[in-house]
């Protein structure tokens, strides 16, 4: 019997440059449809400073992506891919009004 195989954690940046070829990965049936995204924060201007390649935009459209890709693609058997991220919380310049926004819009995103 062979195992399954689990692709960890990565980076918007490169998921985005290999969006498609990732989504056939991961439908692939030896392969867990799970794939871990950090977004690590909400703001544009945080992830600037955090020297991040990529913006809030950038994460929720490869969210979608991947999302709509499984939803084409599979009828029965795999109806979804289950994506993780991981938030930063309390960087220096990150204000209440930051955390509240992205929580607003994050929570449209079903992650787990």
């Amino acid at each position: 019997s062979y195992g399954m195989i689990r692709v960890g954690m990565t980076n918007p940046p490169y998921i985005m440059e290999h969006m498609e070829e990732m989504s056939k990965v991961l439908r692939h049936p030896r392969v867990y449809s799970f794939l871990h995204i950090p977004v690590q924060s909400g703001s544009d201007s945080v992830l600037n400073e955090m020297n991040r390649e990529y913006n809030i935009e950038d994460f929720c459209q490869l969210v979608d992506y991947m999302r709509e890709r499984f939803k084409e693609i599979f009828t029965i058997s795999v109806t979804n891919i289950n994506i993780a991220t991981d938030i930063i919380c309390a960087f220096p310049t990150e204000t209440d009004q930051v955390i509240l926004t992205f929580n607003m819009r994050i929570s449209k995103k079903p992650l787990t």
